[in-house]
């Protein structure tokens, strides 16, 4: 797996990302 913070992070990834953390916080 490489690095998300070296690499620029796409809108789509964001939105993912934030989507996992959304579900794991509820």
């Amino acid at each position: 797996m490489t690095d998300c913070r070296e690499k620029r992070v796409s809108p789509q990834d964001l939105i993912v990302e934030m989507r996992a953390i959304v579900e794991r916080a509820e």
